[in-house]
């Protein structure tokens, strides 16, 4: 819409005293046009500019005090007064319907704005209080990657490439550190600083935009909101002279129990005592604006927010195995190990989690080092030997593991291991996962949740075929395609297929956890079979099984004859 058109939809809802504006806020917020107006919030007439996009109604207009300095400090104002009064995503808008768009968006400004007024949501100063604080004029960014605690401590501060970086003491958040800024050894250089847990049963109000922070806001924010306990520990850790630089970080536990970070950096001082120590300060107080990078944050921000404290093994690094690790460390399983003693092979690139950058490379050390590069917490053990060998001498003990993975897509490897984990009679998930030829279906056989039902189970039958294949077990000709010769033979089957049944897989693992799963039992999906009957197989009666029929005959792979699970119970 144009400014006509909209400066006569606010003459028709009476808006009063409209005025077109070219006010620099409008450019700077990448508004095309705008308006004055005034309206009355708790009995005070306020002046307002209202701005918009040529492409309104698709975007909301935006809403802001004139002369907001002159307002004392409220919540939801920011420096040029424009009024945060709600989330774009979360606004339904009827762009038939200009008008009720503008006044809907109106009455939530103006209810913002009467709220600080009146003093209703101060709160959410201190629930906010990252937000403001990053806003506070002259303020420097930090990264932070450590561990939240609720002490008072000593932590790190890591001058690097990147930026300064804040890490705790413990080796695990120095060497993903490390990994965030492709840092080698001996990359950071340290100093001290202070780390203070704030108590979140007071109010706390940032200093406004363009205010200086002074030496008592920081006492004041100590002494009011910090335990007798914690002033002691903050008066050992501050009894010395002070350095050059010297840096504060406080957290405070905001609703839902997450921490928010921010600090203070001193400098150009006189370096006799430290800041917080010393009642005598002239110098400069700089606010720090956090960027948190520890794997607490990262991941609660990014997931359901439950993080597995889990170590498991993943046999075999294929094209499945590949894409469960990543899944896996996606959903809050850091500590891993991958068993994998074939490499990287130009043939099977477009379905392998990792690629054509590591061609002839190691299946289990280009996981690890893919898996550690993109989520720098992860913590990656790759075994590059084939996992007979391993197992053999003793460099594989699977009662080190709260899970097994077996992904080798090797029928014979399958049931060598399904034996060995059957006699070590462990009470940990066991899981197998495969696909079938041509896309027709993946599978995931979760076992060891009861003691009877294994993977030779679905062997047992007198052709020693995969009971709970979608192929039928009579075919005229193989699966395995070549695509140059002999040792160049493969099952065909895409990576999107490899994918699905890795989501499966770990959707069942956490299942397991979660004791959602009580049995054990054969889960499966299903794909489209016209490449498959077009190139002349045949289907297996499973798969004319329904969705529902699969589901509720997934326990019922269990072969009363089994050699494997029923020989163990005699």
């Amino acid at each position: 819409m144009n400014n006509n058109e909209i400066q006569d939809i606010l003459i028709e809802l009476e808006f009063e005293n409209v005025i077109d504006s070219q006010n620099p806020i409008l450019r700077e917020r990448g508004l095309d046009f705008g308006f004055t107006f005034t309206t009355t919030i708790a009995d005070i007439n306020c002046n307002f500019l209202i701005g918009f996009k040529k492409n309104f109604p698709l975007s909301l207009p935006q809403y802001f005090i004139a002369n907001y300095d002159t307002y004392e400090f409220i919540p939801h104002i920011e420096e040029d007064g424009r009024i945060c009064y709600t989330q774009d995503d979360y606004l339904f808008i009827d762009i038939e319907r200009p008008g009720d768009v503008i006044q809907e968006t109106l009455g939530k400004a103006k209810e913002t704005v009467r709220q600080g007024l009146q003093k209703e949501n101060l709160t959410d100063f201190t629930d906010e209080i990252e937000a403001y604080w990053s806003r506070i004029k002259g303020n420097e960014k930090v990264y932070f990657n450590g561990l939240i605690s609720s002490e008072v401590t000593e932590l790190k501060i890591g001058a690097g490439k990147g930026g300064k970086l804040i890490v705790t003491d413990q080796s695990e958040y120095l060497q993903s550190s490390k990994r965030f800024f492709n840092i080698g050894d001996g990359g950071f250089t340290f100093q001290n600083g202070i780390y203070v847990p704030l108590q979140n049963n007071n109010l706390i109000i940032p200093p406004r935009y363009n205010n200086a922070i002074t030496i008592k806001y920081v006492h004041d924010l100590i002494n009011n909101n910090v335990s007798e306990t914690g002033l002691e520990k903050i008066k050992k850790f501050t009894n010395r002279p002070s350095k050059a630089q010297e840096y504060v970080i406080f957290s405070i536990v905001r609703k839902g129990g997450i921490s928010s970070l921010f600090g203070v950096k001193f400098s150009n001082m006189d370096r006799v005592l430290h800041p917080l120590y010393s009642t005598d300060f002239h110098g400069k107080i700089t606010p720090i604006s956090i960027t948190r990078l520890d794997k607490e944050y990262l991941y609660r921000r990014g997931s359901n927010g439950i993080r597995y404290d889990k170590k498991g093994i993943v046999i075999g690094g294929g094209s499945i195995g590949g894409f469960i690790m990543e899944e896996l460390v996606r959903n809050g399983f850091f500590n891993l190990t991958v068993v994998d003693g074939d490499s990287i092979s130009v043939d099977n690139c477009y379905r392998h989690l990792v690629g054509f950058s590591f061609i002839g490379k190691n299946k289990a050390d280009a996981i690890k080092e893919y898996l550690e590069k993109k989520f720098p917490h992860s913590n990656i053990k790759a075994e590059k030997k084939e996992v007979q060998y391993l197992i053999d001498q003793n460099q594989i003990v699977f009662s080190d593991y709260d899970f097994v993975i077996v992904a080798t897509g090797n029928v014979t490897i399958n049931i060598y291991l399904n034996s060995l984990l059957n006699r070590a009679d462990l009470t940990i998930p066991v899981l197998f996962s495969w696909n079938d030829p041509y896309g027709i279906g993946g599978h995931c056989l979760v076992t060891n949740i009861q003691r009877i039902g294994c993977y030779k189970c679905l062997y047992s039958n007198e052709r020693k075929m995969n009971s709970a294949s979608f192929a039928d077990p009579e075919q005229t000709k193989t699966f395995l395609k070549n695509a140059s010769g002999c040792g160049t033979f493969f099952t065909p089957y895409a990576s999107a297929d490899s994918t699905q049944t890795s989501l499966m897989t770990v959707r069942k693992l956490i299942d397991s956890f979660s004791d959602s799963n009580e049995q054990n039992a054969i889960y499966s999906w299903k794909g489209k079979p016209d490449i498959f009957l077009n190139e002349g197989y045949k289907l297996s009666n499973r798969f004319l099984m329904s969705e529902l029929e699969l589901e509720e005959k997934k326990n019922q792979f269990v072969d009363p004859n089994c050699n494997t699970c029923h020989h163990l119970q005699k």
